[in-house]
């Protein structure tokens, strides 16, 4: 026990002896404190942050030059209010004032002042305010003068932000442009001038979002640039011929066209600067919305002066042609961005084709293979936005034979005999782009389907579509056999019933032999929606031998339904597959 004591003892003697010689070398250390080196002054309070914040920030001074700037500018008012100097000597002067602040501006941005913004904002907020008083509310300054010197207004802000890469004159010089242009001849501009300088506001608003990402202020310039195109249009479309020569409708058609061919060259070369890297949103949203707008703004033109859209849906056509080639162009060299123009080449294609064809009902089986091939390019080219857009025409497609058939009768406008035609042509179409899509799935990794829909669940939109379209062609053909006799709309309606619950029970064999839920799921819906008809409104609508036929068809269809199902569950116990080689789609 002694032993072990005195092993402890020694032990704690080492370790006090280890301690006094750490801190001797601790004592001996130099100070890595650097010279001159002050600990910061503790801050007591929020307001003496906020105050130590505006001393360092320049708010003082720039809040200072502000109202200095504002009082020289009064004072030139007062003197020609005063008629001290006549108006048109005081007007030179105020727009000799503001275009001295711009100049000052461009200088201390070169001697990179902290007050340069205050004078070249200024600048142009007094050059603005000034020239719209003088032109409408004096009558003292020209239209063409002032709208040349708005122009040159932009022009200057535009430059010192480029030369000196900094965003706020170029922020005010563009909204100043697009407001004061308004402003001008309110509400009765020369829209010729105000086009022209509502589109120097978007080309500013791309160079300041290469300063800074302000995407807000090109979609503020872009709705207000359409907007005025739009009031154009519309008063010109009042004008039946030509409108009146305040109109100016011989510019209207030549600047629609300058306009979005220019949008449709900024989107392009966003596109082409960028390789791989990352395309705002707006220049991928641009050609679209460009394409839209433009047709239908020159729509207006066209319809009040030729009194036909024909020469309109050529255009058109041949734009979209354009615009696609262009897209298989990007496609190939795999450029980001080739999606935003098969988007407006789809779109220009689908709104033209009825005007150069003559008929909406007519240009339908075209856009229905259509969509057919750019299913096919989809897969050439792994581009899921493709194959999705595929998706939408076709079902596009059908969505607008239905409503033209609402409309216009179950004749539909070409005669019932092209009616069936044209529906079988989309049922057929719509079902090969179904079965295709079935044995072409989504690749791996492939965009959009990869994140959100890998089993191509939403390609069944396009099934329902061949059924619908399938729905429309028997119809239409029941519809002709009916056309004359008594009770022949009630037996149309019978008839049409029949087709519904027919249609069902054969989708239901069809799931059945080749195990597909899919398929099994869409004849369920035909079976509640044939129900539906049946007993919500066959039986209000007509009493006979149509509606007995119409009920007895959906009882066999239940009673065929149940039977599935019962089948399918003692399948699913014994394996997955009812048949060899089956696909169990889901």
């Amino acid at each position: 026990m002694s032993d072990a004591l005195k092993g402890l003892e020694a032990r704690v003697e080492a370790l006090e002896r280890e301690v006094v010689k750490l801190r001797g070398a601790i004592s001996n250390l130099p100070a890595k404190t650097p010279a001159g080196y002050e600990p910061a002054p503790q801050v007591d309070n929020t307001s003496e942050e906020i105050l130590a914040w505006v001393g360092k920030s320049s708010l003082l001074p720039r809040m200072a030059t502000v109202s200095f700037l504002l009082v020289i500018a009064l004072i030139l008012r007062t003197i020609t209010d005063n008629d001290i100097v006549s108006m048109p000597v005081g007007s030179l002067m105020g727009m000799g004032y503001a275009a001295l602040l711009i100049g000052l501006g461009w200088r201390k941005y070169r001697l990179s002042s902290p007050l340069a913004p205050v004078f070249a904002v200024c600048g142009g907020l007094l050059m603005f305010a000034t020239v719209v008083e003088l032109h409408a509310g004096f009558h003292y300054l020209p239209g063409s003068a002032a709208y040349f010197m708005l122009f040159a207004t932009g022009i200057a802000l535009g430059t010192i932000s480029y030369l000196h890469k900094v965003a706020p004159p170029i922020l005010v010089g563009s909204l100043g442009i697009c407001f004061a242009g308004i402003l001008v001849d309110y509400p009765n501009p020369h829209f010729p001038s105000l086009v022209v300088l509502l589109f120097l506001a978007n080309a500013l608003g791309v160079v300041a979002t290469h300063l800074r990402r302000c995407s807000w202020l090109r979609w503020i310039v872009l709705l207000v640039t359409m907007s005025i195109v739009q009031v154009w249009g519309f008063k010109l479309h009042a004008h039946p011929g030509q409108g009146p020569e305040s109109l100016s409708p011989d510019w209207y058609l030549p600047l629609v066209f300058l306009v979005s061919a220019a949008f449709l060259g900024i989107a392009a070369a966003a596109v082409l600067r960028r390789t791989n890297g990352r395309i705002s949103r707006f220049d991928l949203a641009l050609p679209a919305v460009t394409v839209a707008w433009a047709y239908a703004m020159a729509s207006y033109a066209t319809s009040a002066r030729w009194g036909s859209d024909f020469p309109l849906g050529l255009s058109g056509l041949a734009a979209a042609a354009f615009l696609l080639a262009f897209a298989v162009w990007l496609a190939r060299r795999e450029r980001t961005g080739a999606g935003a123009f098969f988007l407006a080449g789809t779109l220009l294609l689908l709104t033209s084709l009825p005007d150069a064809l003559g008929s909406r009902f007519l240009a339908l089986p075209p856009a229905a293979f259509y969509a057919l091939i750019l299913a096919y390019y989809s897969r050439y080219v792994r581009s899921g936005l493709l194959r999705l857009l595929s998706y939408l025409v076709q079902f596009y497609a059908c969505v607008l034979m239905v409503r033209l058939l609402n409309d216009s009768g179950t004749g539909g406008l070409p005669g019932i005999p092209w009616t069936i035609v044209a529906a079988g042509l989309l049922t057929a179409a719509s079902l090969r782009h179904f079965f295709w899509c079935r044995a072409n799935p989504p690749e791996d990794g492939l965009d959009l389907f990869s994140r959100y829909d890998h089993r191509d669940r939403i390609a069944v939109i396009i099934f329902v579509a061949a059924l619908v379209d399938g729905f429309l062609m028997l119809s239409s053909g029941l519809h002709y056999l009916l056309r004359t006799g008594e009770g022949g709309q009630a037996a149309f309606q019978g008839g049409e019933s029949i087709l519904i619950n027919l249609g069902a029970a054969v989708l239901l064999w069809v799931s059945f032999r080749g195990r597909n839920r899919e398929i099994r799921n869409v004849a369920v819906l035909m079976t509640v929606i044939g129900g539906f008809k049946v007993f919500f409104f066959d039986l209000l609508s007509f009493r006979g031998l149509p509606l007995v036929a119409a009920v007895f068809s959906f009882g066999l269809t239940v009673s065929l339904l149940s039977v599935v199902l019962a089948r399918w569950r003692r399948a699913d116990e014994r394996g997955p597959d009812i048949t060899p080689g089956a696909s169990a789609r889901i």
